[in-house]
């Protein structure tokens, strides 16, 4: 069973992927991606996956154009907001995300299953409800290492 003091810590993504209901894997975000995600004692979540190699804007702003700016989120993925613990379940109320629908299903406070967590020494592997792309029902399986971070 899932214990919050020891889920609580910084872990790296060690592998993600999706997984479509005709069992076809894809990597989103490559197999190459880089991710970071932290479980804190008060109950906050902060979860981040990129692609590794992904294009600057040529304008040098923080902003790019309109196909620089769709690249920009095919390539990336984060959320922020609170977590609970029911069971081996990891439940999100999402406060701010870069995907909208994630903040929309959180909305007036409420908890969504988020993922099946299995966590073993210091090993957490995340596997997403199913939930939709393109129309097709699809899963995502994380694996992530807790960091050992100096004091």
């Amino acid at each position: 069973m899932l214990n919050k003091q020891t889920l609580i810590g910084t872990y790296k993504m060690a592998s993600g992927e999706m997984q479509r209901e005709d069992g076809t894997v894809e990597y989103p975000f490559g197999k190459d991606a880089i991710g970071f995600l932290a479980y804190t004692i008060d109950d906050l979540v902060w979860f981040e996956v990129n692609a590794v190699n992904r294009s600057p804007f040529k304008n040098g702003d923080w902003f790019g154009t309109k196909d620089e700016n769709e690249e920009a989120m095919k390539t990336h993925l984060s959320f922020f907001g609170r977590y609970l613990i029911k069971g081996d379940e990891l439940h999100y109320i999402v406060l701010t995300s870069s995907s909208p629908n994630m903040v929309e299903m959180s909305k007036g406070g409420n908890f969504f299953y988020g993922a099946t967590a299995r966590l073993n020494e210091r090993i957490l592997r995340l596997t997403s409800k199913p939930y939709l792309v393109d129309g097709v029902e699809c899963q995502t399986q994380y694996v992530w290492e807790k960091m050992i971070l100096p004091v």
